[in-house]
C-alpha cells in the first residue's frame, strides 16, 4: 500500500475506507454564487453519511490526485487517475447542473475502481471526510430536524425511560393514560454494540485510541492506525500484540513491562486469522481493548 508521509490537513475529519460515493443533489446557498453538490459516502463497513463539495473542490481534489499518483507516461499501462473537463459550459442553468452532476458521477465511478492504494489514499480520505463545513451543516440539519419533530408531536408530552435490559418511550395525550412501547437494543441496531475502542501504544509518546467495527478486518485495522501513526515510519505489515489478561483501563506499569512478547498471555496478531479469534472469543465482552504495534 502506498501511503502518503503528510499528516491529515487541519480540521478534517478523515473518512473510513470508502466503498463509493454518488452526487445525489445541487443546490445554491445563500450568499453564495457557486453550486454546491450534495454527495452521499457509502464506507466500506460503516452507514452512509452526505458532504457537500464546490465544483473547485473537485477540481482541486483531482489535481492533487496527479500530483501524488503521476502516469509516467502516454503509453504506461498503470492506473490512471480520472480527469474533470474544467470547462465553463455555456449551457441552461438546468442543463449545467444535469452536465456537471453526469460528469462529476462518472469521475467518482471512475475513482473507486482504482487500486485501494490510490482509491483509499490520504488525499481520498480528506476530500470524502468530514470537513468543518460538513459538521457545521449537520449539526444545522439536526436543529431543525429537533424543531420539526417537537411541533409535529404537539400536544403530546414524551417521556424516555431507560433501564440496562431496554429503553421504555411513554407518550401521554390529554385524554389518555402513558402507554408505554418497548424497545429492545439488539447487535443489528444499535451502534455502541457493533464498535469496539481500540487503544494501540508503539511506545511512551506514541499512544492513539480508535474506535471500529468488531469485524473490522485486519488490512482496515493496519490502514487506521496508519493514519493516525502518519509521522511514524511503520511498515504496512506491522504487528500488533494482545495480553489478554490485562484491559485498556489498566495503565500503571510501562507499554514494554505490560506487552512483553515473552508473556505467556500474549498474542500475536500477523494475519487476518489472529484477528478474527480475537474478535470472536476474546473480545467478545469487551467495550475496549489495548494493543501494542510492533514494526
Amino acid at each position: 500500500m502506498v501511503r502518503s508521509k503528510k499528516c491529515p490537513a487541519s480540521g478534517i475529519k478523515l473518512a473510513p475506507p470508502v466503498q463509493h460515493a454518488t452526487v445525489m443533489t445541487v443546490e445554491r446557498r445563500e450568499n453564495d454564487p457557486k453550486l454546491w453538490y450534495s454527495i452521499k459516502v457509502k464506507p466500506i463497513a460503516r452507514q452512509p453519511y452526505t458532504i457537500s463539495r464546490r465544483y473547485e473542490d473537485f477540481a482541486h481534489f483531482s489535481q492533487q490526485l496527479h500530483e501524488a499518483f503521476p502516469t509516467p507516461n502516454a503509453r504506461s499501462t498503470g492506473p490512471r487517475i480520472p480527469k474533470l473537463a474544467h470547462k465553463r459550459l455555456q449551457l441552461l442553468p438546468n442543463q449545467q447542473k444535469k452536465h456537471r452532476v453526469d460528469e462529476l458521477n462518472g469521475f467518482l465511478r471512475d475513482l473507486f475502481v482504482l487500486p485501494p492504494s490510490i482509491a483509499q489514499s490520504l488525499p481520498v480520505l480528506e476530500f470524502f471526510g468530514l470537513q468543518r463545513e460538513d459538521r457545521l451543516r449537520k449539526s444545522l440539519l439536526l436543529q431543525d430536524s429537533t424543531i420539526s419533530s417537537t411541533s409535529s408531536i404537539h400536544p403530546l408530552a414524551i417521556s424516555p425511560t431507560t433501564s440496562s435490559t431496554l429503553s421504555t418511550l411513554s407518550i401521554q395525550s390529554s385524554t389518555s393514560q402513558y402507554q408505554p412501547i418497548v424497545f429492545f437494543p439488539s447487535p443489528s441496531t444499535s451502534p455502541t454494540l457493533r464498535l469496539i475502542k481500540i487503544k494501540v501504544i508503539y511506545d511512551r509518546d506514541n499512544i492513539i485510541v480508535i474506535q471500529v467495527p468488531r469485524n473490522a478486518s485486519l488490512a482496515d485495522l493496519r490502514a487506521r492506525i496508519l493514519q493516525k501513526f502518519c509521522d511514524l515510519d511503520l511498515p504496512k505489515d506491522f504487528t500488533l500484540l494482545f495480553n489478554d489478561t490485562r484491559s485498556s483501563a489498566s495503565s500503571n506499569t510501562s507499554a514494554e513491562s505490560s506487552f512483553s512478547v515473552d508473556s505467556s498471555t500474549a498474542i500475536l496478531i500477523t494475519r487476518e486469522a489472529d484477528l478474527a479469534h480475537a474478535q470472536s472469543s476474546l473480545w467478545v465482552r469487551l467495550d475496549k481493548v489495548t494493543l501494542r504495534c510492533i514494526a
